[in-house]
C-alpha cells in the first residue's frame, strides 16, 4: 500500500469526494495523469444483456476496438496498471498493452470487478426497463432501489470502489505517478462520480464508450455533455418503438382523411430505409457470430417460399380479385429492418435475425417474382432485377458499409449505434407517416380487414414454424412475423401496382398494433429458454460465473485456468 502524501485529496468513506472544477490547480493536476479505460465490447453488450460478474469474454469487435485503442495509445508509460480480474476486462488490457511490452508491473484488482447484479445478471436490458421503467431501471442501478436475490448492494459496491479510489489511486496520483485502470462500465462511472462529487440521487447513465481511454482530468467535461433528461428519451424512443411507429402510421391516416396526403417518391424511400438498416445493424457482427450460427433454413424456405405459394395456388383456383392477389404478393416480403431492433428489445440474439433479412431477401424475393408473374404475368427476369437492385440498397449495401465501418473505426461505430439508434427509429416514422398520408380511406373495408387477417395469420405462421422452443426461438419469430412491407411499397410504386401499395400500406397500422402480442409471446419464448446454452453462446463457463465483492471467487477456477485471479504474471493485488 502507497502512503498517502501531504497534498493527497481525500474521499472520505462517505463518498465526498474532490471537486475537481473547484479545487486548487495543484488538486486538479494530479487526475491528469489517471486513465481509465471500460473493457471492449463483450459478448453480453452485444446481445443487450447485463454480464455483472459474469465473465463474459470480449466479442469480436469488442478485440477490435482495444485492437484500436493500442493503435492510438500515446503519451508516456503507465507506472502502474490496475485491471479488474474479470476476462474482458485482462483481454483488452492484454490487446492494449502485450504483456512482452510491458516494463511495469501490473495489479490484478478485486476492488474493481463489476458489480454483482443477482437477478440482473444475464437479463435483457430493455425487458428490464420495460418491466421497471426507465427511471426505476436508473434507481436499481445507481443505488436509489434495491435490486434483489443474491445482488451487491450498492453501498457495498461503492465503498470497495472508494477504497480502491482513497486508499490505492489517490496516494500514488499525489506522488505523479501515472496510472491506468482497466475495469468496467458501473466502476469506472463510480470513480466519475466520487472524483467529481456527483450527487448520488442524481446518478445516471453516462454511456460510457467501450475501449475508450478516459483521461481524469476530462471526466468534467465528459459528464457534462452527457444529458440524463436526452438519454432517457432515446432510450424510450427505441425501447417503445412500436408506438411512435403506430402513431406515425395513425397519423398519416389522419392526413390521408383531411385530404393533406405528402407523396413519398422512391427514392426518398430507399434513402430512408438504408439509413434506418444501417443503424441497426452497426452493433451487429455480420461475419464472424450470424455466420457461424445454424442457417435455419427450413424455417425460412417454409414461411418466405411455400406459404406465399400456397396462398398464390389458392388465389388461382378460385379466381379471388386482385386484392387477394396482392396479398398472396405480401406473403413473400422477407424480414423487415425493425425486427432487428425488436430483437434487442425483447431478449433475442440479434445476430440471427440479421441472418434471417439475408435468407429471406434471397428466397422472397425469388418467390415475389415467380408468384408475381404467374398470378399477373410480367417479364420474370425484369423483375428480379428490380427487386434485387431494391433488396440491394436496403438491405445489403448498408450491412456491407456497417462491416467496413466496424472494421476501420470500431469504437466510433459501436458509440454511434449506440447512442444514435434512436436515429432509426425516427427514419422509419419518417417513412411510415408519407407512405400512410396516401392511403385511400374509402378502401378500409377490403384492404383495412385484409390487412388486419394477414397480421394475425403470419404470426399465427410464424409461430408454428418454431417447432422446439431453443435459444434463438425469439429471433426465429420475429423473423418469420415481420415482412419487410417498406419495400414492397417501393416495388407497388416502381411497378405502378396502386393495389400492392395500398395493401402494404394499411398493412403497417397492424403490424405495430400487434406488437404487444408479439412481445407477449417472446417472453413466453424467453421463460423456456435454455440456460446452458445461452451461457456457451455468451462464451460464459459455469466456473466463471461470479467473483465475490474481496476477491475469492464465488465458483473457484480450476488450477491453471487462462482466467485464474493469481497468473504467474501478476505483481500483486491490492486490498483494502
Amino acid at each position: 500500500m502507497v502512503a498517502p502524501g501531504p497534498n493527497a485529496p481525500r474521499i472520505g468513506a462517505c463518498g465526498s469526494a474532490l471537486r475537481t472544477s473547484r479545487g486548487s490547480h495543484q488538486s486538479q493536476s494530479i487526475w491528469a495523469n489517471l486513465l481509465l479505460v471500460r473493457h471492449g465490447e463483450s459478448t453480453c453488450n452485444e446481445v443487450n444483456r447485463f454480464a455483472g460478474s459474469a465473465d463474459a469474454p470480449l466479442s469480436a469487435l469488442g478485440r477490435a476496438q482495444a485492437h484500436e485503442a493500442a493503435e492510438h495509445w500515446s503519451g508516456r508509460a503507465p507506472d502502474f496498471v490496475y485491471v479488474s480480474p474479470l476476462g474482458r476486462a485482462r483481454e483488452t488490457l492484454d490487446i492494449l498493452m502485450p504483456a512482452e511490452q510491458r516494463t511495469q508491473p501490473v495489479h490484478v484488482e478485486p476492488r474493481i470487478t463489476e458489480r454483482d447484479l443477482g437477478e440482473f445478471t444475464l437479463q435483457n436490458k430493455a425487458e428490464l426497463q420495460r418491466r421497471l421503467g426507465i427511471r426505476g431501471f436508473d434507481a436499481a442501478l445507481y443505488g436509489r432501489r434495491a435490486i434483489g436475490g443474491s445482488a451487491e448492494s450498492f453501498d457495498v459496491f461503492r465503498a470497495r470502489v472508494a477504497s480502491f479510489l482513497n486508499d490505492t489511486l489517490v496516494p500514488q496520483l499525489a506522488q505523479g505517478r501515472r496510472v491506468l485502470v482497466v475495469a468496467h462500465k458501473y466502476v469506472i462511472e463510480l470513480l466519475a462520480r466520487l472524483i467529481l462529487d456527483l450527487p448520488a440521487q442524481d446518478a445516471y447513465d453516462l454511456r460510457l464508450p467501450n475501449a475508450q481511454v478516459v483521461a481524469g482530468d476530462r471526466l468534467h467535461d465528459y459528464c457534462r455533455r452527457e444529458s440524463r433528461t436526452l438519454n432517457r428519451l432515446r432510450d424510450w424512443a427505441v425501447l417503445h418503438h412500436e408506438k411512435l411507429l403506430a402513431l406515425s402510421a395513425l397519423c398519416g391516416v389522419v392526413m390521408a382523411c383531411v385530404g393533406a396526403p405528402v407523396r413519398l417518391h422512391w427514392s426518398v424511400g430507399i434513402a430512408l430505409l438504408f439509413g434506418a438498416t444501417l443503424i441497426s445493424v452497426m452493433r451487429v457482427d455480420l461475419r464472424g457470430r450470424s455466420s457461424s450460427l445454424p442457417a435455419d433454413w427450413p424455417r425460412v424456405l417454409l414461411r418466405f417460399a411455400l406459404l406465399p405459394v400456397a396462398a398464390g395456388c389458392v388465389v388461382f383456383y378460385f379466381q379471388l380479385p386482385i386484392v387477394w392477389v396482392c396479398a398472396a404478393l405480401l406473403l413473400t416480403a422477407p424480414t423487415a429492418t425493425t425486427s432487428v431492433t425488436l430483437s434487442r428489445c425483447a431478449g433475442g440474439m440479434v445476430a440471427p435475425t440479421v441472418g434471417a433479412i439475408y435468407r429471406s431477401s434471397l428466397i422472397g424475393c425469388l418467390a415475389l417474382a415467380a408468384v408475381y408473374q404467374w398470378l399477373i404475368g410480367a417479364e420474370i427476369w425484369w423483375l428480379a432485377c428490380v427487386l434485387a437492385a431494391i433488396a440491394s440498397a436496403t438491405t445489403f449495401l448498408p450491412c456491407a458499409l456497417a462491416r467496413r465501418l466496424r472494421r476501420r473505426a470500431p469504437i466510433g461505430a459501436g458509440t454511434w449505434a449506440e447512442r444514435q439508434s434512436y436515429l432509426a427509429v425516427a427514419l422509419l416514422c419518417i417513412f411510415v407517416l408519407f407512405a400512410c398520408s396516401q392511403i385511400d380511406p374509402a378502401k378500409f373495408l377490403p384492404f383495412g380487414l385484409i390487412a388486419l387477417g394477414l397480421g394475425l395469420a403470419i404470426r399465427l405462421a410464424a409461430r408454428l414454424c418454431l417447432f422446439v422452443s431453443r435459444l434463438f426461438a425469439t429471433d426465429h419469430y420475429l423473423s418469420l412475423a415481420y415482412p419487410n412491407v417498406f419495400l414492397v411499397i417501393i416495388l407497388g410504386q416502381l411497378l405502378g401496382l396502386t393495389e400492392l401499395t395500398q395493401l402494404a400500406t394499411w398493412y403497417l397500422l397492424p403490424m405495430f398494433l400487434l406488437t404487444p402480442l408479439d412481445l407477449r409471446i417472446c417472453r413466453r419464448l424467453q421463460d423456456r429458454q435454455p440456460v446452458d446454452r445461452l451461457r456457451a453462446h455468451l462464451g460464459i463457463e459455469r466456473d466463471r460465473l461470479a467473483w465475490s465483492v474481496m476477491g475469492t471467487p464465488a465458483v473457484r477456477f480450476r488450477p491453471g485456468h487462462p482466467h485464474h485471479p493469481l497468473p504467474r504474471s501478476a505483481v500483486c493485488i491490492e486490498s483494502a
